[in-house]
């Protein structure tokens, strides 16, 4: 039963009485310690004066809770983070995979040393985005924490920034050796445990002012070589530049070795020729020092027309039909040739043809005198040579 009406209450001791503690005339106590207040037990002495003024005091005993900052221990999943990548780092969790309770709210421990590049949210989660130039390592984000009722603390969280994909990849070209006059295309280049770098990597000239008009860097990181043979033989360093998907770059070098023409490669000579007036003759096409042919595809024409003599034809597969007639005049004639080869490239070779003497030139026979008696039939025999040989066969005699 409840104590007689007129009954009242009042702290026993106003001086020791909690700041958070009300004793009310009727005997009920308002209590509202805040989250400065230590756990335990703690005891109220209330004075009770009767109606009849008599009275006496009771203890009531209060056990102050522990805060939700001592109820929670929450952390968060230390994380990784590509540059040029963006990610959200989950809000924190307490050891048995609890939340902390509803209405808890999140903040920069020290919003002065927070990075650029991480937004603490109010719901916990943290958002990450280092671009490529925040350097690789971890970097320790402290983050504030207040509990409902007021208590609070402060969590680390560890988030390790990635290496950039130009760090990542080291791609090389392969050296390439091109002829002129012929296209080539080299292979887009890969690191040396043979894997490409990420897809969504771009290629470019790293200075288009000096590269070679006659190659072409493809987005894909193929270059495309196509010199012709003015391009002199040698080495040509060709620089790349290349942008990774996360917006790192660097610059790789290709080393072209163009090689020498055709032209170069080839010295045919003809072997020079003797033809007797009157007869045909085919001279060889030429051939190089050591007895191979000019490449397939090589073609022959004189080289100056209008000086060819009316006696001889060169024939596209470098053979020459020659034919002089007894009205050329004996001695060596040059046949100036010009050579195209199969890369564009080209020359000219002389072929010099020696026209020997008419059977006229070559022999002058003579009868012997003869005496014969009349009425006596006589042969006078063919005439020799001085050195009494017949004129060749095929030789014929009229009256003059």
């Amino acid at each position: 039963t409840a104590p007689p009406a007129g009954t009242s209450y009042a702290p026993a001791d106003a001086t020791t009485l909690p700041a958070w503690a009300v004793v009310n005339a009727d005997g009920t106590i308002t209590v509202n310690p805040d989250a400065t207040v230590p756990a335990g037990q703690t005891t109220i002495p209330v004075t009770v004066t009767y109606p009849d003024g008599s009275g006496g005091v009771i203890d009531v005993v209060v056990t102050v809770g522990t805060t939700d900052a001592v109820d929670n221990q929450p952390d968060y999943v230390d994380t990784t983070v590509e540059p040029g990548t963006a990610a959200t780092i989950a809000a924190p969790l307490n050891s048995d995979g609890t939340a902390p309770p509803a209405g808890t709210s999140y903040a920069p421990a020290d919003a002065t040393t927070l990075p650029a590049w991480a937004v603490v949210n109010a719901d916990g989660t943290i958002t990450v985005n280092p671009d490529i130039s925040v350097p690789a390592g971890q970097v320790t984000i402290p983050v504030a924490v207040t509990y409902p009722d007021g208590s609070s603390g402060v969590i680390d969280v560890v988030v390790t920034v990635g290496t950039t994909d130009a760090v990542d990849n080291q791609p090389d070209y392969v050296d390439t050796t091109v002829e002129p006059g012929t296209a080539a295309t080299i292979a887009a280049p890969l690191n040396s445990d043979g894997t490409a770098p990420p897809a969504g990597t771009s290629y470019a000239p790293a200075d288009a002012t000096t590269l070679p008009a006659w190659a072409v860097v493809n987005t894909d990181g193929t270059i495309t070589v196509n010199p012709d043979i003015s391009v002199p033989a040698g080495q040509v360093t060709i620089p790349v530049a290349v942008t990774y998907p996360d917006g790192s770059s660097g610059v790789i070098d290709v080393v072209v070795t163009v090689g020498t023409t055709d032209a170069v490669d080839n010295q045919p000579d003809y072997v020079d020729t003797t033809v007797e007036p009157g007869t045909a003759a085919t001279i060889a096409a030429p051939l190089n020092s050591d007895g191979t042919a000019p490449p397939a595809g090589t073609s022959y024409a004189p080289a100056d027309a209008t000086t060819l003599p009316a006696w001889a034809v060169v024939n596209a597969d470098g053979t020459i039909t020659v034919n002089p007639d007894i009205s050329v005049p004996a001695g060596q004639v040059t046949i100036p040739v010009a050579v195209t080869y199969p890369d564009g490239s080209g020359g000219v070779i002389d072929v010099v043809v020696t026209v020997g003497t008419t059977d006229a030139v070559d022999n002058q026979p003579d009868y012997v005198d003869t005496t014969v008696e009349p009425g006596t039939a006589a042969t006078i025999a063919a005439p020799l040579n001085s050195d009494g040989t017949a004129p060749p066969a095929g030789t014929s005699y009229a009256p003059a």
